[in-house]
Order: structure tokens, then sequence, then C-alpha cells
């Protein structure tokens, strides 16, 4: 926790500097500490007076600069001087954060079936709180790890002896009924957008031939993505909006959302993986379509080829996936506003996804083989 006080100068001051005194303030920026060490600090802000100052730390606090770091828990006194001998200084509090890693609390890892043959399980790590610690998964299993499940929704919840408890809800998926298209495989993610499950039953899952994520927005002002995800069949697109909160640095991020339906009698959902760049200021994300939303693709349904006319002539990425995400055609443009494209090999009749990249943005579109 940041704090900032303001203090007045000191009195008994020689007449001659008094007046010269009566603006020469400072300002206080501090942090607590952590409880298992000195990891506090104190900044010390002159305002007004005479430059340079010097300064006198109480204590025994070895600043650098203005600066303290390392510091413990206790009250510590200061003085800052100017040049002609105004004085300005007060008392700063650190003060022991409160240590939260003994809170009770559980992770949550899933193993989705790769396979496709019930090769998926869960294990669920408890801390803090007062151990001995049981569980109860919703397939009837009581220790910590549960294995060889088939794709579905599952739950589990976990007691500490005290009684505290957490739910976790979670998702096994497989090949069939994952989605994923990750556009920065040689990047480092700084982290994951993780929309959770959402339940939407307006899905038929049943007819889905693909599904991806079609546009972000960042919203700065309020710190938060808008994810927009699209689920294709081959007679409706059902888009999905969610709002995830966002307050990171700039850099490439995974994205992914888990859509299913508790009221249908057997398992239907739908997992989509991506990745988005959140780039300087509040435009530069790595799916936002701006300049492209003007693309014209024709025809669709398409043969052995069409065509994509843009509004401007610049550099162009374009890839067209299937429905269980591999790639059937892929090749860059560096300077153009027509695009054809005729992939290398005769395509399955089927629904395929289009994605166009430029420096302005992507926009993802679906084709019918």
């Amino acid at each position: 926790m940041k704090h900032l006080l303001q203090l007045i100068c000191f009195t008994g001051l020689s007449s001659f500097a008094f007046g010269q005194c009566e603006n020469f303030t400072h300002s206080v920026g501090s942090g607590n500490t952590a409880p298992d060490g000195c990891t506090g600090y104190i900044s010390l802000y002159p305002s007004g007076g005479s430059g340079p100052y010097t300064y006198s730390w109480g204590g025994g606090l070895m600043p650098t600069g203005t600066t303290a770091y390392n510091v413990c828990a206790g009250t510590y006194s200061f003085i800052i001087a100017d040049a002609i001998g105004c004085q300005t200084g007060g008392n700063v509090t650190i003060a022991v954060n409160p240590d939260l890693s003994t809170a009770f609390q559980t992770q949550l890892i899933v193993i989705d079936d790769s396979t496709s043959s019930c090769t998926g399980g869960a294990t669920i790590y408890a801390s803090g709180g007062t151990a001995p610690y049981t569980y109860e998964w919703s397939t009837g299993e009581s220790t910590y790890v549960m294995i060889n499940q088939c794709p579905g929704t599952y739950s589990v919840t976990t007691f500490d002896a005290a009684g505290d408890s957490t739910y976790n809800l979670f998702a096994i998926t497989d090949v069939g009924s994952t989605y994923e298209d990750l556009p920065y495989l040689d990047s480092v993610l700084l982290g994951n957008l993780d929309a959770g499950m959402v339940e939407d039953c307006s899905i038929d899952y049943n007819s889905i031939d693909s599904a991806a994520l079609y546009q972000a927005i960042l919203d700065s002002a309020n710190q938060a993505v808008i994810i927009y995800w699209a689920i294709y069949s081959p007679t409706d697109t059902v888009y999905v909006t969610d709002t995830l909160n966002f307050s990171g640095q700039n850099g490439v991020y995974g994205v992914s959302i888990v859509l299913y339906c508790p009221e249908k009698s057997d398992y239907r959902l739908v997992k989509i993986l991506s990745q988005i760049y959140i780039g300087p200021g509040t435009a530069s994300l790595g799916t936002e379509e701006q300049a492209l939303n003007d693309a014209l693709v024709y025809p669709n349904p398409f043969g052995d080829r069409f065509t994509i006319s843009l509004k401007e002539k610049a550099a162009y990425t374009v890839s067209l996936t299937d429905g269980l995400g591999r790639t059937v055609f892929h090749s860059e443009f560096p300077h153009t506003d027509l695009i054809s494209v005729q992939p290398q090999t005769t395509l399955p009749q089927g629904t395929y996804l289009l994605k166009i990249e430029s420096a302005s943005g992507t926009k993802v579109l679906k084709m019918i083989r």
C-alpha cells in the first residue's frame, strides 16, 4: 500500500531565513513491508526552497538518492535541508502488510482428453487454511486427483479442517471440441486472459463447424479487454461477448473460453484458444478489425479459389484453416489491395476460417467450400 503525506516546515529557524522558508515543504511516498522480510520503502520529495538539498535519515536507513529501500516495519524520522539552511521533516511509519499466504486457497490443473479415449483428468492443490484437506468430486473421487475421464463438465469442492471450502467448475475437452488459433507462437506470453466457463444454450453444439476469436477491443479507461468469439455452423454464426479485466503491460497474451450448456442431457461444450497482442495506447490489439472492415471476399461459397478485395494497398498475411484448426493455405503479400487465394490441394467440402492480417489489425471470416 502506498501513502502520500504532506508535512509543514520546521519552526525555530533563524530570522534571516524565515521568510524564505515559508514555501519549503515536502511530500513522502512509502510502501509497507511484507510479513517475512524488510521490503518497505520511503521516498522523499522536497518542494520549494533553494537546491541542492541534503537529507538526514533516522533509524539507520541507508538511502539511495532520495529513497530508502529494504525498510523494516517501524517509525522513521528524517530532515531535509536546502542550500540556505531551511529545514523540513517529520516521521513516517512502515507497517506490515497482511500475510495472505495463510488464507485457504486451491489451484486446479486440468488435463484434456487429447487422444479422445477418456484420458482426461484434473488435480486440485490446496494450501493455507487448516490441514488436512478433503475433496468431493462430481465423479465421486475423494482424493486430490481425478483421472481417466471423458470430455464433459466436472466440479470439485475442497474443504479444510476448519470447514472453509472452495468450489471449482471446469471442463475436459478433446480434439473435436477444441478450436485453437495461435498467431504468436514465437512470442513469450505475458499471461492468459481466461473467460472460464460460460453457459450458453443458444448454440447448436451438434452442428459446430469451427469456432474462433473474432475481435478484441482494449478498453483502457476501464482496464478491460472486450472479447468477441464466433461459433460457426453451416447455417448460422453465433457471437459471444465477454469482458475480461486487464491492467498488465503491453505484449502477447493467451485468451480462452469454454462454452457449455448444462441443460443438455449429453456432453455439449466447446473450448476456444487464441492469442492477442496488446500494444501502446487503446487501439493496438492483434485482433481488431479497423481498416479491414471493408474487405470483400468472393465467391463464397468458393470452388478452387477465391478473391479478396481490400480497401487500401498494404502488406497482408492470409491464412485459411479447416474445422480442425489445420492450416490449408498461408501466404504473405507485400503490397497489394487484390489477393487471389488458391490452395495447392483440392479441399473437401465444409466450413473454413479465413484470416486476413495487416498492421492495422486482423479480420476473420467464415468460408464455405
